[in-house]
Formats: structure tokens, C-alpha cells, sequence
């Protein structure tokens, strides 16, 4: 395999992929293995996927949406150890958060509400 450049959106750690937000970032899928879960600004959701050998991606549940969020969910923040992801919800000024299960599946945790309308950018520890 020749080496080639990164493009400016390209992911450069398998860890980067677990959350991927496609409204900023995306990626070429087949390098991963894990599941990856995506935010759904629109319908204030997380989809998750399976990523087959191949790249090619498979929802996790019949619907799609493996969480529910506040309104307009526009940024996504894995925990350094992968076993929580939050979601910045803009619409609804506040944060919602998730355990991560080994299977890819999001299990809700208490979020935050009474952010600053405005609020950009998220990072997690």
C-alpha cells in the first residue's frame, strides 16, 4: 500500500472513530473496527454503526438511533477509556450523556441543562 497524505478531515487514531460527528469531521470507516456512533442534529438522536472488514457500515438497532438527545445535538466528546460519550445540544442548551456498552449500544446518564445559548465546541476527559 503506497503512503498517501491525510486529507484535513481525515481521523488518525481507531480511538477518534467511536464518536464521529459528520456535520464536522468524517472518515473512511474501513480502518475501524468498533462501533461508531454519529450525532443526528436534526432529529436530536445518535445512530449507532457496526463496521464490517469491508468498510461498509450496518445500524446497530432496526430504527437507527441508538440515543435520544436534547435539541440539535452539534458536537460529540468520547471519554479518553471509551465508556462515555456526551453530546452538545445546542437547541437545547444543555448536554446529554451516555455509558457506552461493549456492544455499541448507549445506555442515558443524568446530562446538564442552563448552558449559554451560543455554546460551541465540546471535549471530554
Amino acid at each position: 500500500m503506497a503512503a498517501r497524505a491525510l486529507g484535513p478531515h481525515e481521523l488518525t487514531r481507531p480511538c477518534d472513530a467511536t464518536a464521529l460527528d459528520f456535520g464536522v469531521r468524517s472518515t473512511t470507516a474501513a480502518a475501524f473496527t468498533r462501533p461508531v456512533n454519529v450525532t443526528n442534529t436534526g432529529s436530536a438522536s445518535v445512530s449507532g454503526y457496526s463496521i464490517a472488514p469491508d468498510g461498509s457500515l450496518a445500524l446497530l438497532t432496526p430504527g437507527g438511533i441508538t440515543g435520544v438527545t436534547g435539541g440539535g445535538p452539534i458536537d460529540m466528546a468520547l471519554s479518553r477509556d471509551s465508556h462515555d460519550l456526551y453530546t452538545l445540544d445546542g437547541a437545547a442548551h444543555g448536554l446529554s450523556s451516555f455509558r457506552v456498552q461493549a456492544d455499541g449500544s448507549l445506555v442515558a446518564q443524568p446530562g446538564a441543562g442552563g448552558l449559554p445559548a451560543g455554546t460551541v465546541g465540546l471535549a471530554a476527559r
